[in-house]
């Protein structure tokens, strides 16, 4: 407790206690407020112990929280014999310290440590576990002086206290956890507080307070606010080299930068003259790609028709070499002497000759010119006969519109006459 009249050995030893190093072990806020609100000047080191002791080890949970006090005190204890500079605690290198303390607290229901929540299901799980129950809250307290000898005076103790919680309706439990002050943040054991109300609030207002003890207090508050204060200065000197280092890199990149865009626009540059000359070269290609697409289509026409031409030929060769075969035949046969003594014959032969080829060649004209003229007849019948075709189409198809229109109208005079034989009905029955 922090009441004097409870803790009457507490009044004497602060002025001592005010002038000794002071070291917690520990980066709780809340230790952190209890110790500022008692008049303590102590610097922060954070335990990098890690909580991981195996609680089926030991008899108690609180000979476990002492354990486990004792680890992170000795750890940070260890730390500045090993000379460890940190940069958070505001400790310059050498300085003797008076005491290191060390904390942890546990919650515990029966005989079960209860784990820190994780996340809110969690969290609502224990709340639903202590609901209507009585459990109580272990503090283990770890005091090492002598930290600068190899043997260390370390003296241990603890403190618990029982907590009766009332009974909590699910709707409550959900309503708590969904605030998020159940999650552990490394502040609050467990994350629920019995007293709301603060520490230092409970002094002000308390009818038991001295008024020493609130000058004290006030003093406290004014060491820390200049302490504050001269830390802030530091630091906006820190920050002001920072921000003037900044700049001058800030001045190296934008340099850097320019450079940079330099050398863009000059390769934007180039590029843009590659690109130019690059389209230049494909809109030649592709004009003499066409122009070469053009002459190959000529040269194909014409491979066509020399084609066609090379096969009339060879039809025509077919053709004569019967006369050939007949001329070769009529040679063989002649006498020895024959074509010397009869040159008349001959001539007459070529004569001959000469006249049958003539007139095959004016047959061949007429066969080729009748070829043709069937052909585009042959071509204009097929066209007369598409013609044909779809134009009957269309008129089938006009056909079955009309059918439709003519089978719709016959349904409704259908319908019409029988509406009026149904009303010729009706009237003769009235």
């Amino acid at each position: 407790s922090l009441d004097r009249k409870e803790n009457p050995m507490l009044e004497p030893s602060l002025g001592k206690l005010a002038q000794k190093c002071i070291v917690l072990a520990s980066g709780s806020p809340r230790r952190q407020h209890l110790l500022n609100l008692i008049g303590l000047n102590f610097k922060v080191i954070p335990s990098n112990f890690e909580e991981n002791l195996d609680k089926k080890l030991f008899e108690s949970p609180s000979d476990y929280v002492k354990e486990t006090a004792k680890q992170k005190a000795k750890s940070v204890a260890n730390k500045l014999l090993d000379n460890v500079s940190e940069s958070t605690s505001g400790i310059a290198w050498g300085t003797p310290v008076d005491l290191v303390i060390g904390a942890d607290t546990v919650v515990v229901l029966g005989d079960q440590i209860l784990e820190k929540p994780t996340d809110e299901r969690h969290a609502a799980q224990m709340l639903s576990s202590l609901s209507a129950r009585s459990h109580y809250v272990c503090s283990g307290i770890t005091l090492i002086t002598d930290v600068k000898k190899e043997s260390m005076n370390i003296v241990q103790f603890h403190e618990k206290t029982e907590v009766i919680m009332g009974e909590l309706s699910q709707e409550v439990i959900e309503a708590y956890v969904k605030t998020g002050e159940p999650i552990y943040d490394g502040d609050n054991v467990q994350r629920y507080a019995v007293v709301k109300e603060s520490a230092d609030k409970l002094l002000e207002t308390g009818i038991n307070t001295l008024q020493s003890t609130l000058l004290l207090k006030k003093e406290v508050e004014v060491d820390q606010v200049q302490n504050e204060l001269d830390n802030k200065r530091a630091e906006f000197g820190r920050r002001m080299q920072a921000c003037t280092e900044k700049r001058v890199e800030l001045e190296k990149k934008q340099q850097t930068i320019k450079d940079r865009i330099q050398k863009f626009e000059k390769f934007l540059k180039e590029n843009e003259a590659k690109r130019k000359r690059a389209i230049q070269k494909y809109q030649v290609e592709h004009r003499a790609r066409e122009q070469k697409t053009v002459e190959l289509g000529l040269l194909k026409q014409q491979l066509i028709e020399y084609q066609e031409r090379n096969h009339r030929l060879k039809m025509l060769v077919e053709r004569y070499a019967i006369f050939e075969r007949f001329l070769q035949s009529v040679v063989e046969r002649l006498p020895d002497k024959y074509l010397e003594t009869n040159d008349s014959i001959i001539r007459a032969l070529m004569m001959r000759h000469q006249t049958l080829s003539s007139t095959n060649r004016r047959l061949l004209k007429q066969l080729h010119t009748a070829t043709d003229e069937i052909e585009k007849r042959h071509q204009k019948y097929l066209e007369i006969k598409q013609a044909s075709e779809h134009q009957l189409l269309v008129f089938n198809g006009e056909i079955a519109v009309k059918q439709g229109k003519l089978e719709s109208a016959i349904n409704k005079s259908n319908s019409l006459l029988q509406e009026l034989a149904d009303n010729s009905n009706l009237q003769r029955s009235q």
